[in-house]
């Protein structure tokens, strides 16, 4: 059974990556009215236009405006139009917890992402967080207009595979709440799972 595209979900889409579309639909005339609305405007995230709004603006019928929202959308991404995506920006934000302390700053690029179980050191947060040597706990890249933006999650002390193995089973068994990996420290998780704290130094 084919799935029904929602047109609404179609112009959120569309909007997340007008920068994209300014590229390659510049000169476009069959779409031009509307294109301007998606380009030229301002719009807060995750607060965009109503479908009626843009009708009521660009002077489009209902039956032209899903339309051509729908042409522009598959045109993006038939692989026939030889359309390449420019995510040549990066912003990446580094997020650090230990206990209850927690710093995050940003940078321009690191050359190489590091990956999810690997050690990082990091000597000028000593201060701040009270130790420098972290890992990776979590990568999660995702992209809006042409900036691609990569947040690293690292946690306080060594990496150990068979705690966070652990500690996924226990959520997904409801062996613990979903938050309480975000809201309690290692040590109390391990207590509400009833382990030997000294089974788990690392």
């Amino acid at each position: 059974m084919k799935q029904k595209t929602s047109v609404k979900q179609i112009l959120n889409d569309l909007i997340s990556i007008k920068s994209q579309l300014k590229k390659y639909y510049a000169n476009s005339k069959k779409h031009k009215t509307l294109l301007k609305f998606l380009i030229h405007r301002d719009f807060e995230e995750g607060k965009y236009p109503m479908l009626k709004d843009i009708e009521k603006e660009t002077g489009l019928s209902t039956y032209k405006l899903r339309k051509q929202l729908k042409e522009i959308h598959e045109s993006v991404f038939d692989y026939e139009t030889g359309h390449i995506f420019d995510f040549s920006t990066f912003e990446i934000t580094i997020n650090v917890s230990y206990y209850k302390r927690y710093a995050s700053f940003k940078c321009n690029n690191l050359g190489y992402i590091p990956r999810e179980g690997e050690s990082v050191e990091i000597p000028f947060l000593k201060a701040k967080i009270g130790i420098y040597y972290f890992y990776v706990e979590k990568v999660m890249h995702y992209f809006i207009n042409s900036t691609h933006f990569i947040d690293i999650d690292l946690k306080g002390g060594l990496y150990n595979s068979y705690w966070s193995y652990r500690l996924d089973k226990a959520i997904e068994l409801e062996e613990i709440e979903f938050g309480d990996q975000f809201d309690l420290a290692k040590y109390q998780i391990k207590e509400k799972l009833g382990l030997d704290k000294r089974r788990f130094r690392r």
